[in-house]
């Protein structure tokens, strides 16, 4: 509190404190802390999913998909919020509201990669890899250098038995034959799912 006192906009000295009131069990004080907190800091993404974690372990889960749904839309590359807001609308079988997210994401933030490398992990099924191979495509488009795209983009390409695909995304031109060690390891995978163990 002392903290707060000398820095009320400190947005990390009231996560601190909010956690520690949730420690000792008082749930509606953490909540105060955060609800504050945000009014304070409204673009910090960090503690608007900290403000989620916290409504969703006091039972108000419709207010938790929310506040973790308005957290990766102020920043997206908040891999935990992401995770959070997978998790719970898994558990609330409301996958689609994750996949709509990682969509509206994609439209409110066109030059950036990170909405369709999401989207490409969210959807599901056979049908939807062209969608998948679509968003992780533009996604290196976007940032060519962008590891986490091709190596998703092999992994789809393995799982759906294209082979010489998969193997081909492993060392892409943007790398000019000298992809890096993660891409490099993909490569031994696929090869591996392949049955070739010694190569």
């Amino acid at each position: 509190p002392r903290c707060l006192d000398l820095s009320p906009g400190w947005s990390t000295a009231s996560r601190r404190l909010a956690q520690a009131f949730r420690v000792t069990g008082n749930i509606d004080k953490a909540l105060q802390t955060l609800q504050r907190a945000v009014v304070r800091e409204p673009l910090d993404a960090d503690t608007h999913h900290a403000l989620a974690h916290m409504l969703w372990n006091a039972g108000k889960k419709d207010e938790a998909v929310d506040r973790a749904r308005h957290a990766v839309k102020l920043n997206p590359w908040l891999d935990d919020a992401w995770e959070s807001l997978q998790g719970w609308t898994t558990e609330l079988n409301r996958q689609e509201e994750f996949v709509q997210c990682a969509r509206d994401v994609c439209k409110r933030r066109p030059g950036e990669a990170v909405g369709r490398l999401v989207l490409a992990r969210a959807l599901g099924g056979p049908e939807a890899l062209p969608e998948r191979l679509v968003a992780c495509d533009s996604a290196i488009a976007i940032a060519p250098h962008e590891t986490d795209a091709h190596d998703l983009k092999a992994w789809l390409l393995t799982e759906a038995k294209r082979f010489k695909e998969a193997l081909a995304a492993c060392n892409p031109p943007e790398f000019s034959g000298h992809p890096p060690f993660l891409l490099q390891g993909r490569r031994a995978w696929v090869l591996a799912e392949q049955g070739k163990r010694s190569e």
